[in-house]
């Protein structure tokens, strides 16, 4: 199924975990999917965006800044099911970095921190 895309772009599927500082998200990876690699960093970027909260008037969302020591652990590919979570670990005015893992199994695939700067205020 082509469900296509609209802005904003999201690369995860769903959230299954949200509190005030931490985020968990599911993607799976399809066979027509290009490049799963960057795929899992701009998913485990995009998993902390739920921790933004309330952001202007128009609601936009974050924006990814910057990609701090993300390491592929190991390779994924169509049927793999990613659990991402995303902890902030400094807010900032305007800024959260946090630290996201990205699993496949219960087994660590990537990690790393990733800097989001918030749309609007908080």
């Amino acid at each position: 199924m082509n469900r296509g895309h609209a802005h904003p772009f999201r690369f995860f599927d769903r959230v299954v975990e949200r509190t005030a500082d931490r985020c968990v998200v599911v993607k799976a990876i399809s066979a027509g999917e290009r490049a799963p690699e960057g795929l899992v960093f701009e998913a485990m970027a995009q998993a902390a965006l739920p921790l933004a909260g309330p952001r202007g008037a128009a609601g936009a969302p974050g924006m990814v800044v910057a990609i701090h020591g993300a390491r592929l652990l190991r390779a994924v590919g169509p049927g793999d099911r990613l659990r991402i979570s995303a902890t902030v670990t400094q807010r900032y005015e305007g800024l959260l970095r946090v630290r996201s893992r990205a699993e496949v199994e219960g087994v660590e695939v990537a990690e790393g921190e990733f800097s989001i700067a918030l749309g609007g205020g908080t």
